[in-house]
């Protein structure tokens, strides 16, 4: 029987190290270890202050655990309080925001909303805002521009921004002052999925100057691409159908982890009016009115904000373009390509034809794993392929089975986890593989099915994989 001899070393630590060596103990504790550490002493206190608030996230009804969170920043930045606790939040997440006071709503007031963030600005890196309430963007109730944010109110460490997918209760003006007030090249991740009813060029522009060399990750697509948002009633505040419409997680003192899941679009609000036409052309008499889902961008303006990103953003790394209707320009997609370089996923809009995807060929990314041309455009939800349809349904996108192939050859092969996910309308409707697939991979040997997934194929000579989504259904 083998013997091991264990030594134990015992060695005094001094005072002067704890603050070194304690958050590192700490960073192994879960979330009632780290609260029990609290009341030991400054230095483990400090430490654990440092994990518990380190990410705030409020959604739901917590509008009780907002004034709690609000309270406490107040009186860190009065020197109330042992810790400064506004140095620990590095990540601010605030949904289900409305107009109205705290008194007369649980979910999150903006008036204590804006608040925070401005007792947070200081040390935040990572923002998320999400809302329903379309009083946002009536002047009648706020200032459209800021939203009555303070106008001292600056990120000097912020590193991401995100609005909520298909979010269209902020002004677009709100969603580029949130912009200007980053840093010049500061921002890595910029994420605007269907939150901006008319991207101009100031936002390219605004975009490519926050991010610049440090942007890595950009979603910046149209509202089109998105549902229409819940209905949305607006009356009397009935709290106890609000509080029968949620279902709570933790206890009433944890001011950290309280949540209330409250059912998206379902809350009551007051107001109501309008404000005429705003500064993006969007008429804003009535506030309620739905996004028109035929709405798209200038694709020349989205041309030039592609070129610009060409030029100022060399380092991205993941792009999404999808949900436009109109394609791109010739020769958008090459000089993208050629400005950044290690591209690795990449979401084409729809309308896109046989020349772009030469563009694609011409340049050949060397780092280019995953590639969207499926259909993210309004006809996802207003116009759905069914079997019925399938027959006499009008492709979104101009692209034939050979220059697929050529992507899929010259681009995609040999690429660890290579992605093609490939538009419904244009597809052949194929039986020999139980899967709608292109007739060209139906010629490949070896293609396999992921049965966990029946809208793909995965081809191993090449090793890529392609999606058809929805197509399964298509099936004869």
């Amino acid at each position: 029987m083998r013997r091991t001899k264990i030594i134990v070393i015992r060695e005094l630590i001094d005072d002067d190290k704890l603050p070194a060596l304690v958050p590192y103990i700490l960073s192994f504790a879960d979330e009632s270890a780290l609260r029990s550490c609290m009341l030991v002493n400054k230095v483990f206190m400090a430490a654990a202050v440092q994990h518990l608030y380190q990410s705030i996230s409020l959604f739901g009804s917590c509008g009780p655990v907002l004034k709690k969170l609000l309270r406490l920043m107040s009186a860190s930045a009065d020197g109330a309080t042992m810790i400064d606790y506004r140095s620990a939040v590095r990540s601010l997440e605030i949904g289900d925001l409305v107009l109205d006071e705290p008194e007369v709503t649980p979910l999150q007031s903006w008036n204590l909303a804006r608040e925070l963030i401005r007792r947070l600005s200081a040390n935040l890196e990572h923002l998320y805002l999400d809302s329903d309430d379309p009083r946002f963007r009536d002047g009648d109730f706020i200032q459209r521009g800021t939203c009555g944010l303070d106008q001292r109110v600056v990120f000097p460490r912020i590193r991401s921004v995100a609005i909520a997918p298909g979010c269209l209760a902020f002004p677009d003006e709100f969603v580029y002052d949130l912009l200007r007030r980053c840093p010049l090249g500061s921002l890595s991740s910029i994420r605007l999925p269907g939150c901006v009813r008319n991207m101009s060029g100031t936002g390219y522009y605004l975009i490519s100057e926050r991010g610049g060399a440090a942007l890595t990750d950009l979603i910046l697509t149209p509202p089109n691409s998105f549902p229409p948002p819940a209905t949305i009633v607006y009356g009397e505040f009935d709290p106890e159908q609000l509080v029968a419409n949620a279902t709570e997680e933790g206890d009433e003192g944890d001011t950290g982890g309280r949540r209330l899941v409250f059912r998206r679009g379902s809350y009551a609000g007051r107001g109501g009016g309008g404000g005429g036409v705003g500064e993006d052309g969007v008429d804003d008499e009535d506030p309620l009115a739905p996004y028109d889902p035929m709405a798209a961008w200038d694709p020349d303006v989205l041309a030039d904000g592609l070129q610009l990103l060409a030029n100022t953003a060399p380092n991205l790394r993941a792009l999404d373009i999808s949900g436009h209707t109109t394609g791109l320009r010739p020769g958008a997609l090459e000089t993208l390509l050629r400005g950044c370089e290690d591209l690795e996923e990449l979401d084409l809009p729809c309308g896109v034809t046989d020349a772009t995807l030469y563009e694609l060929l011409m340049v050949r990314p060397a780092r280019l794993w995953r590639l969207n041309l499926a259909c993210s455009c309004h006809r996802c939800y207003t116009d759905p392929i069914t079997p019925e349809t399938a027959a006499r349904a009008v492709p979104c996108s101009f692209i034939t089975d050979g220059v697929v192939k050529g992507v899929l050859d010259e681009v995609l092969a040999g690429k660890i986890g290579a992605l093609i996910e490939l538009p419904t309308h244009v597809m052949e409707i194929k039986t020999a593989k139980m899967l709608p697939t292109l007739a060209v991979l139906e010629e490949v040997p070896g293609a396999k099915i992921d049965m966990n997934d029946t809208d793909g194929i995965y081809v191993p000579r090449i090793g890529v994989k392609a999606v058809v989504p929805n197509g399964r259904m298509l099936m004869q």
